[in-house]
């Protein structure tokens, strides 16, 4: 599991602290989990090899990803700009 420091650090401009890592890293997790399971429940079926099994693994972690890039901006950092 890549951490998501590099998508905190560009949208607030500042390295995020260890909690906030380790917060961002679980939500990313969880949710790779999670697309992972809605992608096998549609399909009915498990991936039949190794090969197949990686690459739903990083279709499903570039979605969670693309999710929590959605949730920072979507923070309260970016509800009043000075």
């Amino acid at each position: 599991l890549r951490l998501p420091v590099a998508e905190v650090e560009v949208a607030y401009g500042t390295r995020p602290d260890e909690t906030t890592i380790t917060e961002a890293a679980g939500f990313v997790g969880r949710q790779t989990d999670l697309f992972i399971d809605q992608a096998v429940a549609a399909d009915k079926k498990k991936p039949a090899d190794d090969a197949a099994r990686a690459a739903q693994r990083e279709q499903a972690a570039g979605q969670a990803l693309g999710v929590f890039c959605q949730s920072l901006l979507a923070s309260n950092q970016f509800l009043y700009i000075d």
